[in-house]
């Protein structure tokens, strides 16, 4: 198997002279393999403050100070490179106006459940009147002076959007730091930095005002990390969007697919009836692994999931649906509420589990061997499934020819049409499709754009799934070619065993056409196999295949289940839910943002 190589940065900071410091970017790369380091394995960590913690040598760096006459506060400094390689030095100066911190004050969050006390739409006016950074130690030996401002200690941790860090203090406590500079273990320390403001309550000149006792207290790496000037977004954006680059196919960065043993993952599922019924026996180490691979690549796959139980399951079964004894006993719906923080979704049409079989009068093309063209399920729903999970328990390869299981990043692929044609990426953010469920029991139709872009203008979102559209009745006459021709263009770009299109220029078309080639992942299962996959990032599709002729000339079409995958689906939510806990979990996470998951929202801390 191939190795997946991620790419990181580490940065180091030389003084500067008048309060600044450089940052400069080095790259380097950690590797994931199929077997976890000793220990346990990386995750990739982004820096999200492009100043370090400088306290320990008493250099002033970045003092902040009150402009805009109180209305807000600056922190100036240097940066020394960008997200996009430039290696150019860089004056940064980042503002927090007077309503975000007023509206972000630790004293107003409560301090168990992080809630806000305050309303953005009560504050009052007031005005900065005093800012300066002061050592928390001495912050603490004079609480009794200003103890009315809630001191944000323990800190806030990273990815904590808190201002303060009572929330995840149980945690903290339980963690033991690497070193004296970590931000991420004893979050009780008495050595860290704070910015002390002073509140104009009367808003009248500040400068007047000698005697005002209303302050607030800011972590401040907290504040670096929450920064909100144009270089901090533009960083988070970059750090954290779908690209090609980060996309499985072979001219990326992950050239296969994460692969986890399923002992590895439930190392004691072995009970007395065969089976393990508790998804809570996970290995956390492992599913964390198993979730990042998804978060990273889009899909990872699991190996030797039991599936024995299902070997004589039969049409008289069901055609698509299993039954709630079937779910129980099921690996794929174990290892999905695992990942789906303990709950399947979406079963209303298919149930929890489901059973994707190849028979004889087929009620769904899925159910024959005809091939699937790539996919997003249940595309016409609101909120699509999040991960949809396909458990491989019978694919005969003496018996048939094809069937291969295919995959390909339909968030990164958007973002390359927009380098190679802007004007159709524009047309397919701006232009609605129709997507249709109507059948017995089933009427369900839902109509967005079929690419989403999110605040700095990368792709959050895409919708595509061919197979369940309707006829584009809200695109106006006089952009309906348009829309032909950029519908053409992404799905070539998205389907490798499509036809040239008549609406595309030849060079163009064979240029999509060559990145659906080159980003197409596939492979047959084998029994055992799990595919796990973001069905809000990822199309999967289906090769067909044919059933071939035994000894006695029969060519298969009989009773004989050849082909048969069960499946599930979890909660976008709750599956990001799962993962954020666990990297919030760990001992020394570092710094890191949480790529986008394609369902709409941008990345994060």
């Amino acid at each position: 198997m191939g190795r997946i190589v991620r790419a990181s940065s580490r940065l180091s900071t030389r003084p500067l002279g008048n309060g600044l410091r450089a940052v400069t970017v080095r790259n380097t790369t950690s590797s994931v393999g199929r077997k976890a380091p000793a220990g346990g394995f990386h995750i990739n960590k982004f820096s999200t403050a492009a100043i370090s913690d400088d306290h320990e040598s008493g250099d002033s760096s970045q003092v902040p100070r009150v402009v805009h006459e109180g209305s807000a506060l600056s922190i100036s400094f240097s940066t020394q490179g960008d997200q996009c390689g430039d290696d150019s030095e860089t004056a940064v100066e980042s503002l927090f106006h007077a309503p975000w911190l007023w509206y972000s004050d630790p004293s107003f969050i409560h301090p168990s459940s992080g809630q806000r006390l305050r309303r953005l739409s009560q504050f009052p006016g007031w005005k900065i009147h005093k800012v300066e950074k002061v050592d928390l130690e001495s912050v603490l030996l004079q609480q009794q002076k200003d103890e009315k401002a809630t001191i944000p200690s323990p800190p806030p941790p990273p990815g904590c959007m808190h201002s303060i860090g009572t929330v995840f203090q149980s945690i903290q406590n339980n963690r033991v730091p690497k070193d004296k500079h970590s931000n991420s273990g004893d979050n009780n320390r008495a050595d860290g930095i704070l910015l002390k403001i002073t509140w104009n309550t009367q808003n009248n000149d500040a400068h007047n005002q000698d005697n005002n006792d209303v302050v607030s207290y800011y972590d401040w790496n907290w504040l670096l990390r929450c920064r909100y000037d144009d270089q901090a977004r533009q960083v988070r954006a970059q750090r954290t969007k779908i690209t090609p680059t980060n996309a499985l196919g072979r001219h990326s960065s992950c050239p296969d697919i994460l692969e986890v043993d399923y002992l590895d993952l439930f190392p004691c599922h072995d009970t007395s009836d065969g089976l393990d019924y508790d998804y809570e026996s996970a290995q956390k180490d492992t599913l964390l692994k198993l979730l990042h691979g998804i978060a990273e690549q889009g899909a990872a796959l699991v190996r030797n999931a039991p599936f024995n139980n299902f070997l004589e399951y039969n049409d008289n079964n069901a055609r698509g649906a299993g039954t709630e004894a079937d779910e129980k006993a099921a690996a794929v719906a174990k290892v999905g509420r695992a990942v789906g923080g303990g709950a399947l979704s979406h079963g209303a049409l298919y149930g929890n589990l489901f059973h994707v079989r190849s028979l004889p009068n087929a009620v769904n093309i899925a159910y024959t061997t005809v091939a699937l063209s790539p996919h997003q399920d249940l595309a016409y729903f609101e909120s699509k499934p999040g991960l949809q999970l396909l458990h491989c328990i019978r694919n005969n390869q003496e018996s048939i020819q094809g069937g291969e299981s295919t995959l390909i990043d339909a968030v990164a692929a958007a973002e390359y049409l927009r380098k190679v044609e802007p004007r159709y990426f524009h047309t397919l953010s701006q232009c609605f499709g129709t997507f249709v469920k109507q059948r017995e029991g089933a009427d369900m139709v839902y109509t967005r754009p079929h690419i989403v872009v999110g605040e700095m203008g990368q792709v959050v979102a895409v919708h595509w799934s061919p197979p369940f559209e309707g006829p584009p009745m809200g695109i106006p006459p006089d952009q309906i070619e348009d829309y032909f021709e950029a519908y053409s263009a992404f799905e070539r770009m998205l389907d490798d065993h499509s036809s040239s299109s008549a609406f595309l220029p030849p060079k163009l078309d064979a240029v999509c056409h060559q990145y659906a080639c080159d980003y197409t992942w596939e492979r047959s299962l084998e029994p055992g196999d799990m595919l796990i996959f973001n069905n809000q990032r990822m199309l999967h599709g289906r090769r067909g295949f044919d059933l071939l002729k035994d000894e006695n000339g029969s060519d298969g079409h009989n009773d004989t289940v050849h082909r048969h995958l069960a499946g599930c689906y979890t909660n976008i939510d709750d599956t990001l839910n799962t993962y954020r806990v666990l990297l919030r979990d760990l001992p020394d996470r570092g710094e890191r943002m949480v790529r986008g998951f394609g369902n709409g929202s941008s990345g994060s801390l």
